[in-house]
Order: structure tokens, then sequence, then C-alpha cells
């Protein structure tokens, strides 16, 4: 029962585990019917319908309140689940005209199809580009006969590969029937896939260790290989997505730091000649420690394994860097709802604040306004000079400002880092 409450939780916290929701219950539904030591029951005892008739109670008794409250709130079933967007994605995709037509398109077809499928490819290959020798080694022996790899080390890696197709199909179809890509491709959701990134980092360490203990079983020539096959992927990889190599895609396409920040990084030199570097010396190692086995047992583990961790870091750090926001902004839109809301709740249609602070954008500084329950079809955020053409002629205007004027008295003052700011009525 407990796995239908916290996959319901998960569910609910954020759509996008809905996926996963099959393919968690699935394998663990299905587990019995190939695991070795259930050989000799019934059907219906591997089957395990009493349990999952359990998880499935357990799933609508959590989920099933949050229906009602949708229903009864007069929003349908469709939206309350997360599925509102997937039958406009279906029309557009359904109405697609399968022959090659260019990057830019008006609509889904065969051509932009492809260039999602290339795009969230070759980010895959850069999230993944220091593991891919290790994990294509390992696979090499996880579907080998000759080695002998235990039933829940091959179960966790059959889940994860699942779990990637099935999370890269869903960013593919996302993109590839979203309207605001057409005509022109605006970028990737990066988000869709990074939550697999630990995973693979659990991987790559269980493929180390096991590759340590069978290095023997790996040719010198397949270490080449595979160490020169990665470099190049990774090299395409970074061109498509950022050196015009086959698209000419928009300048931020595969670097928004709120949608793809484990790929931005690759937009500097420095960041692919690091990662090929990583790559180089992974490969390095492991054909020493193939040719020699002291190197193989006493150095060869440490010397990969710092490497990933070096390099992984310092991506974690860039990503941290990047997303992380930086100044006080932030602070002004929480002090300024309560003000709007206000309005708002007594009658005033339409409120245009205006400001004169360098550090603020407009745009940040609205969605931060709508984050804190000020309805965004009320409002306009300009800073002054901008064109406010698009401001209502009842509007309600109001001057934000760090500066004091003694011709207008301030209906409202706030400190933010030490430092006064003033709310002026201007109508």
């Amino acid at each position: 029962m407990l796995v239908g409450v916290f996959c319901a939780l998960a569910y609910m916290t954020k759509y996008l585990f809905l996926p996963s929701i099959p393919l968690l219950i699935g394998l663990w539904w299905l587990i019995p019917l190939i695991k070795k030591d259930l050989k000799g029951k019934s059907i219906w005892q591997k089957l395990r319908l009493p349990d999952l008739a359990a998880v499935t109670a357990g799933f609508f008794a959590i989920y099933t309140p949050w229906l009602f409250y949708a229903h009864y709130s007069g929003i349908s079933v469709g939206e309350a689940m997360g599925l509102s967007c997937v039958s406009s994605y279906a029309e557009n995709i359904s109405s697609a005209e399968f022959h090659f037509s260019g990057a830019a398109t008006e609509g889904p077809n065969f051509d932009s199809l492809v260039l999602w499928v290339t795009a969230y490819s070759s980010y895959f290959v850069l999230v993944l580009a220091p593991f891919l020798s290790i994990l294509y080694m390992y696979f090499r022996l996880l579907f080998s006969k000759k080695e002998g790899i235990s039933f829940r080390e091959k179960l966790f890696f059959v889940s994860l590969i699942t779990f990637s197709i099935g999370y890269f199909l869903l960013a593919v179809q996302h993109s590839w029937g979203a309207d605001y890509n057409y005509p022109v491709p605006q970028y990737v959701i990066g988000r869709y896939l990074m939550h697999l990134t630990p995973l693979y980092c659990i991987a790559t360490v269980v493929a180390l260790f096991k590759l340590s203990n069978h290095i023997s079983s790996l040719k010198c020539y397949s270490i080449f290989i595979i160490s020169l096959v990665a470099l190049i992927l990774v090299c395409a990889a970074q061109r498509i997505l950022f050196g015009q190599a086959i698209w000419k895609l928009p300048e931020l396409f595969a670097c928004l730091n709120c949608n793809s920040p484990d790929s931005l990084i690759y937009m500097k030199k420095v960041a692919l000649w690091a990662v090929l570097t990583v790559i180089f010396l992974i490969g390095i190692s492991l054909f020493a420690g193939r040719r020699n086995k002291d190197f193989s047992r006493r150095f060869m583990v440490q010397i990969i394994a710092g490497l990933l961790i070096f390099f992984q870091f310092s991506v974690f750090c860039n990503i941290c860097l990047s997303t992380m926001t930086h100044g006080v902004w932030m602070l002004h839109p929480r002090r300024l709802a309560p003000i709007l809301k206000h309005d708002i709740d007594n009658g005033v249609a339409s409120i245009a604040l205006l400001y004169d602070i360098p550090d603020l954008e407009s745009d940040s500084l609205s969605n931060s306004l709508v984050f804190w329950g000020v309805p965004q079809n009320r409002f306009s955020v300009l800073a002054i000079g901008e064109q406010t053409k698009n401001i209502h002629d009842n509007a309600k205007r109001y001057l934000l400002s760090g500066a004091h004027y003694d011709n207008m008295q301030a209906l409202y003052s706030y400190d933010v880092d030490d430092k006064k700011y003033y709310l002026y009525d201007t109508n």
C-alpha cells in the first residue's frame, strides 16, 4: 500500500512523475514472473494480486480527494491530472506533415521530429559525457554470458534504460508538439531529463567496480575504439547544440539556466576540452589497467573515480552559480504584492507599476509578483523609459523608486539590504 501512497504523493508534487508510475508498479509487479527463486509457484502466487490491489487502493486513497477538490473548484479532471496540454500536443502532432522543409516550420513535421530527437540525444550525450565509455564497456559485460552479473544489478540497469527511454520520448513529444517552437524552435527542456543524472552517477559507480573486477575480459582495441567513439559523440553533440552544425538554432537553445542548467557549460570551449580530457584519461587508465594487473588493483579505480568526482563537482558548482538568484531583487515583489492584491480585491481593474531601480528586471519582477499571488492579467511592470502603450488608460499607476521625492508623498516604504525604497501613487 505504501508504494501506491508514495506514487500518489509524488504525482501530486509534480505531473512529470506520471510516466514513472506504470514503470515502477509494472516492474514491481512483473519481477516475480522472471525471478528464479520463485520457480514452482503458480502464476497467481507470482502475480501477487492482493498486493497489487493494496498498491492501487493506497494510490487512490491519496489521489481521489484531490480529484474531488479539483472538481468542486471548477477544475476539470484533465487539468487536475496535468493532462490539459496533452490534447493540444496530440492535435498538433496528429496534423504533422511528414516531409523535410528546413528548421523553421509552421507546425510539426518529419523534419522537426528529426531536429528534436537529435537535439535531445545530443543533450543526453553531453550530460553523460564523462560516463559514456565506462557505461558502454559495462553494457558489453552485461549482455555477454561470460561474466556473471546478479539479477538485482541487471534489473537496476534495465529499469534505468526504461526510465531514460520514457522520459526521452516525453521530452521529444513535448517540444515537437509545443506551439511556441514554431516556426522557429526555441529551446530544449533539459529539466525533463536532469533527474536521471544522479541515477547514472550510481550506475557508473557500479559499472566501474564491475569493470575493475573483470578488466581482463576487455580487449585493448575495444577500450581504444569505445573511448574514441565517446570523444567523437561528445564533439558532435556540442557542435549540434552550440555550433550550428546542422540547424541554425537560437543562441540560448540549450543553455537557458532555467531549462537546461546541466548543459549550458558546454557553450564554453574550455568545458568541452575538459570533458574530452577526462574521457581520454579514463581510456588511458583502463588501458593501463588491462595491461598491468598491479596498476588495475592499486590505482585504476582511484584515478577514474577522482577524475569523475572532480569533473562532476565542477559541473555542480557551475550549475549552482548559474541558477541561484543573485542580489536582493526578489525581496521587492514580496513587499509589494500585498498592496497590489489589496487594490485588486477592492475593485481596481488594472495596475501599472513603473520603477527606476537599475538592478530590477521587468520580467523577473512580474513573475515574482505572480508567485506571490498577484493575478497576472491585472498588472504590468515597466522600467522608466520603456514604452507605456500597453498600459490601460484607467490603470492605477505606481512608481517604485530608491529616491525620496519631496513633491510626492510615499504611500509605502520598506528596507531592502539596508536601503530604503518608496512606492508613490502617480495618478
